[in-house]
């Protein structure tokens, strides 16, 4: 027997993915913060922290999707905020580094657009009654997005390492598979519609 809606909204899957909306408004804080590239103990705790949010929320990501499909509880609420949730976090992140020159505004700008037009275009095809299904792209770009936010966030050379430099890489990395991710949502979106026009004689 199915558990109550309830109960199904009580999971720690459910808690793991509201917890990773919750990080948003710290990411924000700690970026306001952060002042200027000047390396101080301050910049530098504030810069981990901001790094280490963006680690826990990717490894709380994959852990709340393990547990859901381990334990069987997937939840509407989970599928919904999920990857909103992600979204949040890494979007926050990258927009936060933009005032620290860390990001360029203009890759920013193309990371927020790609989202919005992906999901208002899965939002008219549900309306259509087409279902664009995510492929394992989204999870790389996620992945890329992860590691070019939480290195960059970290910034400052750490075992003589420069983490902005290879977080930069990453973020190049992602944003081409961000860009093209979204191409190929676009793609797939205008094929399925021709396939069903054809289909209706239209």
């Amino acid at each position: 027997m199915n558990p109550p809606l309830r109960e199904k909204l009580y999971t720690l899957p459910n808690f793991l993915t509201l917890l990773r909306v919750f990080f948003v408004p710290i990411l924000i804080g700690i970026g306001l913060e952060i002042s200027g590239p000047a390396d101080t103990w301050a910049n530098r705790a504030l810069s981990f922290c901001g790094g280490l949010i963006i680690l826990l929320s990717a490894i709380s990501d994959v852990l709340d999707g393990y547990l859901a499909r381990k334990w069987k509880i997937v939840s509407r609420l989970g599928v919904l905020f999920d990857p909103l949730a992600d979204k949040l976090v890494i979007l926050t992140a990258l927009v936060m580094l933009v005032p620290l020159s860390r990001v360029p505004a203009w890759a920013a700008v193309l990371f927020v657009a790609r989202e919005m037009a992906v999901t208002s275009l899965r939002g008219f095809a549900a309306a259509e009654g087409m279902f664009i299904e995510a492929t394992r792209m989204g999870k790389y770009k996620v992945t890329l997005q992860s590691f070019a936010a939480g290195l960059i966030f970290l910034y400052y050379p750490y075992f003589s390492v420069n983490w902005y430099e290879v977080g930069r890489v990453f973020l190049w990395l992602a944003l081409a598979v961000t860009l093209i991710s979204g191409f190929d949502y676009f793609y797939r979106f205008f094929q399925e519609e021709s396939a069903r026009r054809k289909k209706n004689g239209g």
